[in-house]
């Protein structure tokens, strides 16, 4: 059976709460105004409003976004955990990632993790087994513990998903404005932001207004200083998916409860 593409219109560590969600609220809050493709060449010099204000258009004009990245966690050690996304409208989603600390030889980092939908349900794939998700924001919530946040941050942005209750003037109005970096030699703006232990990071492509990196740092009472630098790259946009690009290869297990 031909299926039509898609129009172009166990946890690797214990995560601080404060990890997640500061910047996708930042990014999703309030309204979407006309929609900028990522073609556009802006001002290098645009104030920090409109900086987000262009990515989040950025981000609702797209049809599909692809892309592969890893989460570097160091903490007394570092960790790694390389991911892939795939999105799509307007409920369609693959975020695959091989979980921290397993070796590239291992038997079940060739399987990998996985939360998804294909348009059946919402869907979850750890070593605890397979688990069948209430809802999208549910299932990439369930996920970031096990991904390194990597199932909210881009999702978060491209669905308009509410993480944190919090308007967007005030987060942009918190947040300072660094000195431009590249990030896989891509030239970036840099914000940062402070509160209750935490500071966040993010980086934003200067002429594409895509999420280049995020990085948080979390001090958590008692415990070394958690960080987490979630890097994207090779990232596609608007490219052609039909609904099995949106299931996992690797054989399905079944439910710790089955």
């Amino acid at each position: 059976m031909s299926h039509q593409p898609f129009a172009n219109s166990s946890s690797t560590c214990s995560l601080p709460k404060a990890s997640f969600g500061i910047f996708a609220a930042l990014l999703v809050a309030g309204s979407v105004a006309p929609s900028m493709f990522a073609d556009d060449v802006a001002d290098n010099n645009l104030p920090d409003i409109q900086v987000f204000k262009k990515l989040k258009e950025n981000y609702a004009s797209m049809a599909t976004y692809e892309d592969e990245g890893r989460v570097v966690i160091t903490m007394n050690e570092s960790l790694v955990i390389h991911f892939s996304t795939r999105l799509a409208r307007t409920n369609f989603y693959l975020i695959e990632w091989t979980p921290a600390g397993k070796s590239s030889g291992s038997a079940w980092s060739t399987k990998g993790q996985a939360v998804w939908s294909s348009g059946a349900g919402d869907f979850l794939q750890t070593e605890a087994g397979l688990q069948s998700e209430g809802t999208r924001e549910i299932a990439l919530a369930q996920a970031a513990v096990f991904a390194g946040g990597a199932t909210r941050t881009v999702p978060g942005v491209f669905f308009r998903l509410q993480w944190e209750d919090q308007p967007l003037d005030q987060l942009v109005f918190s947040m300072q404005r660094q000195a431009d970096e590249n990030v896989e030699k891509i030239n970036c703006y840099v914000f940062t932001r402070g509160a209750m232990g935490t500071t966040n990071t993010l980086w934003i492509g200067k002429k594409d207004f895509l999420i280049h990196q995020v990085q948080t740092a979390a001090t958590v009472e008692s415990m070394p200083t958690f960080i987490f630098t979630e890097t994207h790259a090779n990232i596609v946009l608007n490219h052609g998916f039909s609904r099995p690009d949106f299931v996992p290869e690797f054989p399905l297990l079944p439910s710790a409860e089955d």
